[in-house]
């Protein structure tokens, strides 16, 4: 029954939605963290100018904001690009204005749309490529861009199944989650991770959330929008005993959150390559 409840709740919003002309490109675990900076890469597949608005607290902006009050915006000259980078957190610093990230290695959701009140048609979206670059060798991983309706229209929104965790002197696999609302805001999270090897069979299980310190409210009268940062977990396998594992299964369920759980694994190798996993495939 809860199943059919929450499948009718999405139905309505993304008929909602689509009615309005609102849709977003979502990339989660955004930001930086150690030496790992973020970077955006935007095309504008279409013959008209293009608005591009990117904000970390974003909602759905009946009546306010175009997209979020805390946003940044580019234009896109018709099938033209730019490439937007995230040092320390900041989305081109130098902009205006620029997107702070709450705190130091903070992981955040970036969304992606285009503006429904400048040039262009609000319905459509740019193609955008969103990756990390590690400032000291250059390695480079790939954060999946998905659209709003792929990620809360799935048959399970809260749930993620990721397969290849591996655990060894050599490798090891960390995990990002967040969790998303159909006004397009983040929510604090809690969330049962288990490990199987490759027969199914449980090798560890834990519950893990966000502390109330990764969350912030932005006021900006008369609209209200919450962030928080994305659940870190490194070398996940390691924590749920896998002191050896290989070609494993992580199991992810929300407890607790918004309408829809996403996120990825990104298994780092003592070479310094990384493998990215998702959890789902739209």
């Amino acid at each position: 029954m809860k199943h059919k409840v929450l499948a009718f709740v999405l139905i309505g919003f993304l008929a909602a939605s689509s009615a309005r002309g609102q849709n977003a490109l979502v990339a989660a675990g955004v930001g930086s963290l150690g030496l790992w900076d973020t970077q955006v890469e935007l095309a504008n597949p279409f013959d008209d100018p293009m608005v591009v608005v990117i904000s970390e607290f974003a909602f759905n902006g009946i009546g306010g904001c175009d997209f979020g009050c805390n946003t940044t915006s580019v234009t896109l000259p018709p099938h033209g690009g730019q490439t937007l980078s995230i040092p320390n957190g900041v989305i081109n610093p130098d902009s205006t204005p620029p997107i702070a990230a709450l705190a130091p290695g903070h992981l955040f959701t970036l969304f992606i749309a285009s503006c429904a009140s400048c040039l262009g048609s609000p319905t459509l979206l740019p193609v955008a490529h969103v990756h990390a670059v590690n400032r000291a060798t250059n390695a480079q991983t790939e954060f999946p861009v998905l659209t709003m309706p792929a990620i809360l229209s799935r048959s399970q929104p809260t749930q993620l199944t990721f397969p290849g965790i591996s655990k060894s002197d050599g490798e090891h696999c960390n995990l990002v989650l967040t969790s998303i609302n159909t006004d397009f805001s983040v929510s604090a999270i809690t969330a049962t991770v288990t490990l199987r090897d490759p027969s199914g069979k449980i090798l560890g299980s834990t519950t893990v959330s966000n502390q109330s310190s990764d969350c912030l409210f932005l006021q900006e009268a008369p609209y209200l929008s919450r962030g928080c940062a994305n659940l870190f977990i490194p070398d996940v396998g390691g924590q749920l005993g896998g002191v050896s594992l290989s070609n494993g299964v992580l199991d992810v369920t929300q407890d607790a959150g918004g309408a829809a759980l996403w996120g990825q694994l990104y298994c780092v190798n003592s070479s310094g390559s990384v493998t990215t996993y998702s959890g789902f495939n739209p």
